[in-house]
């Protein structure tokens, strides 16, 4: 079973007394199409460290929230191939069977293929007011998928849960509607940021901008649910 738990904020300095993330807020001159950009350093669910960048973009209509993962290693993969020859060529596998050692060698480089065709680099939300948000996946071997929902259709952004065995998973996502119908309801439910996954504490910081950016009238109301929502995320992790 799924619950939908909204947040908003009025500060954005309560965000940072009350998560306890790091972050270093840089304030930029208006270049490259953007105004500032705000870097916080936070943990997926699973607790890996990720990185989450803030940027605002001109005339502040447009936010785009940016999470980027550990990088794929070549180091690693270049050390573990290093480690296999080696063992072969002390076992003498290359001596007994050599086309033993080149499907070894085939293996590796298909593993490597997989791995920056599949592994993630970065996912970036781009939220514009009155437009659309549009939610971009950027593959390691430079491969981009990229999904846009246009803002009459969507109804709202929530953090979401569910309730595994184990656990509880928070995640961020968009709430669907038929804009064409008179009484709109929600049809659908689109995950986002599903290849990071990050933690609770980020997920509330990106919630309470994007709020603060759709619906600035209704932050003050917010307030209190953001704390409570944050005393919750602080018993759990």
């Amino acid at each position: 079973m799924n619950n939908c738990v909204m947040f908003d904020v009025e500060k954005t300095e309560s965000i940072k007394k009350v998560t306890g993330m790091n972050s270093d807020r840089q304030g930029v001159k208006p270049k490259d199409g953007f105004v500032s950009k705000q870097s916080v350093t936070s943990r997926t669910i699973n607790g890996n460290a990720i990185e989450l960048n803030i940027i605002t973009h001109s005339h502040k209509q447009c936010q785009e929230f940016v999470i980027k993962s550990p990088e794929f290693s070549f180091r690693r993969w270049l050390l573990w191939t290093f480690i296999i020859y080696v063992f072969g060529c002390y076992f003498q596998l290359h001596v007994q069977d050599i086309s033993l050692m080149a499907y070894v060698g085939l293996v590796l480089l298909l593993v490597l293929l997989l791995k920056l065709q599949f592994k993630v680099k970065k996912e970036s939300l781009l939220v514009m007011t009155s437009i659309g948000v549009q939610l971009t996946t950027t593959f390691a071997s430079g491969r981009k998928i990229s999904m846009f929902y246009d803002m009459a259709n969507i109804q709202d952004i929530v953090i979401n849960e569910a309730v595994t065995v184990h656990r509880v998973i928070y995640y961020l996502a968009i709430l669907l509607h038929q804009c064409s119908s008179p009484k709109p309801t929600i049809t659908s439910l689109v995950p986002l940021y599903t290849h990071s996954w990050p933690g609770l504490r980020c997920l509330l910081l990106i919630r309470t901008e994007i709020s603060k950016l759709l619906n600035p009238d209704s932050i003050e109301n917010g307030l209190n649910s953001f704390s409570e929502a944050t005393c919750s995320a602080d018993k759990i992790s």
